[in-house]
Order: C-alpha cells, then sequence, then structure tokens
C-alpha cells in the first residue's frame, strides 16, 4: 500500500491569503469611494502593480516576445475586460 502524500500547509494558506486579499480591497475601496474616484482607485492600483512586477517580469518577456507579438491584440482586450472593467465596475457599484 502506498503511504498517503501530506498536503502542505503552504498548498491551503496561499489560496486563503488571495481571497483574503481580494475581499479586502473590495471592503477598503467601497470605504474610501467617497474621498478617491473609482477610476483614480483602479489607475493607481494597476500603476503601482506596473511598477513593482516590472523588474521581474521584463526579462522573461524580452525572451519570449516572438510569441507574445502575435497575440498581443488578444491579450490587450482580455487584460481590458477581464480585470480592468470588472474592477471599474466593481468599485462604481
Amino acid at each position: 500500500m502506498q503511504r498517503e502524500k501530506l498536503i502542505p500547509l503552504w498548498a491551503f494558506m496561499l489560496p486563503l491569503g488571495a481571497i483574503l486579499i481580494w475581499s479586502l480591497n473590495i471592503v477598503v475601496t467601497r470605504y474610501i469611494s467617497d474621498y478617491i474616484s473609482p477610476v483614480s482607485i483602479s489607475f493607481y492600483r494597476w500603476f503601482f502593480a506596473f511598477i513593482i512586477l516590472t523588474p521581474f517580469m521584463l526579462p522573461k518577456v524580452l525572451k519570449q516576445r516572438k510569441e507574445i507579438k502575435p497575440n498581443l491584440k488578444k491579450l490587450a482586450v482580455l487584460s481590458a475586460f477581464g480585470m480592468v472593467m470588472y474592477q471599474g465596475i466593481a468599485y462604481t457599484a
């Protein structure tokens, strides 16, 4: 009989952490929407994410630019509808 593999603790903690961050984001945004417009919140969130992640992702993107270039329009549409529009609508609501 094969021994049962134990699932590491991080396999549970990482998804729960993502859910916690996501839910806190919505709660905080609803409270500060009276002071900062939802469009500004969304813009600054994506701006700071871009600034923080660029040094880590740029080398990989440059290596794979031949695969990315033909799909650039699809990636732009998916990112616009998938994240930017969703969060803009959620913040406005």
